[in-house]
């Protein structure tokens, strides 16, 4: 019978697909690794989340220092898509570890790194919702961004929240508002992250025309794009290093 021989060959495919889901990485909040004042905090959040939200897959078209350099320099990656149009929020500095995100739309939140270790980030936030969309609402939230290298020389991100509406109100209409909620947080609360993927990948794809370009945004400084220059010209010398060929 023919069907017979395909068999195995189906019985592959199957367990291909059955395991995808398994292999995937969960992202998770590494408690273990956070200390300090937050980790209550943090805790609360997590336990108490209204809701989650884990973010599609994304490959960034960059290497790990470029897009460590984007995060790590959160005001001036927004600058940056201003200054190129692709987006009106603004990300102003308050300390080393903090921020304040305006998306112009409603939405304004304090964000707190609080974890930087390699290919992980931890945020929390605490914020202000008041757009056409829902009414005003306050909230809380953790998000996790994890990112590592693969074999195509992009980067493999992934990312999740756990948010927690504050506001008693909208606690108790948690289950009507939610997908419309959870709609808008999803679209808002990660806006750095799409930032950080825009600039570090066109910098990626030209990056002597790129920094040209940028040369020429007014709301870039010029110590920034010094500093940045710095990092790639190492970056170069690092990479040159590892590609050079051991002598005879």
């Amino acid at each position: 019978m023919n069907w017979i021989p395909r068999v195995p060959m189906l019985l592959g495919l199957w367990c291909v697909a059955l395991a995808g889901p398994l292999l995937a990485e969960e992202v998770k909040i590494p408690f273990d690794k956070l200390d300090g004042d937050y980790l209550t905090q943090v805790r609360r959040v997590a336990d108490g989340a209204s809701f989650t939200v884990t973010l599609p897959h994304e490959d960034v078209k960059s290497n790990l220092e470029t897009y460590d350099f984007m995060l790590d320099h959160l005001p001036f990656t927004a600058r940056v898509v201003r200054g190129l149009g692709l987006g009106k929020y603004v990300i102003l500095p308050q300390r080393a570890d903090m921020v304040v995100l305006d998306d112009k739309e409603g939405l304004r939140s304090r964000m707190t790194l609080l974890l930087r270790d390699t290919g992980l980030r931890v945020y929390y936030t605490v914020g202000v919702y008041d757009g056409p969309v829902l009414p005003k609402m306050r909230a809380t939230a953790v998000i996790v961004l994890t990112y590592r290298p693969t074999e195509t020389g992009a980067l493999s991100t992934d990312a999740k929240i756990w948010f927690r509406i504050e506001s008693p109100g909208y606690r108790i209409l948690a289950a009507f508002v939610k997908p419309t909620a959870r709609d808008e947080v999803r679209k808002k609360s990660v806006v750095f992250i799409s930032a950080a993927k825009t600039v570090a990948e066109r910098l990626a794809a030209d990056p002597t025309g790129f920094r040209e370009q940028l040369r020429g945004i007014p709301l870039v400084k010029a110590e920034e794009l010094a500093e940045l220059d710095r990092q790639l010209i190492a970056q170069q010398k690092e990479d040159a290093q590892q590609t050079e060929m051991p002598k005879q």
